[in-house]
């Protein structure tokens, strides 16, 4: 499956390249029963561990443009967009996408809070997207994790302190 070829691929640049690559591959599960064609994610690994985001981003862009339905193509431009080219607005009206086309996906909601609370200052609006993402996946801690930074960047300590302890707890 192409997710076992990405992580082929990147042990193999693991062995080339050493502690100078670090690759973390985080997937929501509900995507793992879907078909993508083979080595689609490639040119994007590749842009990526080249350290080129613009040349990721616009390879994402350019597949929007011919599956503007694909939610996951939709959240790793808004990813590769904020995460690494801080490109708060433009990665917003992507994770909004992913959200629309997938509003049951706790990641997509989860990602649409980061963006929110980290490069929007929307800290109500990130609340309100990490409460959805909890209610979508209680197990994750991660989401609580989220939250407590939304809280904390509101400067509602208590709210933020609360979080983190249910982060713990859950994890």
């Amino acid at each position: 499956d192409e997710l076992e070829l990405v992580r082929i691929y990147a042990a193999i640049q693991r062995t080339r390249f050493g502690e100078q690559l670090a690759i973390d591959v985080e997937v929501d599960q509900g995507v793992l029963p879907a078909l993508v064609p083979s080595l689609i994610l490639q040119p994007i690994v590749d842009a990526i561990r080249a350290g080129d985001a613009e040349a990721a981003a616009a390879l994402l862009r350019r597949s929007v443009v011919h599956h503007p339905a694909d939610l996951w193509i939709h959240d790793a431009l808004a990813g590769v967009l904020w995460w690494d080219l801080g490109r708060a607005p433009e990665a917003m009206s992507h994770a909004q996408a992913a959200v629309a086309l997938r509003p049951q996906s706790g990641g997509a909601w989860s990602n649409l809070g980061a963006i929110r609370n980290d490069g929007l200052g929307d800290h109500d609006g990130a609340i309100r997207a990490f409460r959805r993402a909890i209610e979508l996946g209680p197990g994750l801690a991660q989401f609580r994790s989220n939250l407590s930074c939304a809280f904390r960047g509101k400067g509602d300590i208590a709210a933020a302190v609360a979080s983190a302890r249910d982060a713990i707890a859950t994890d």
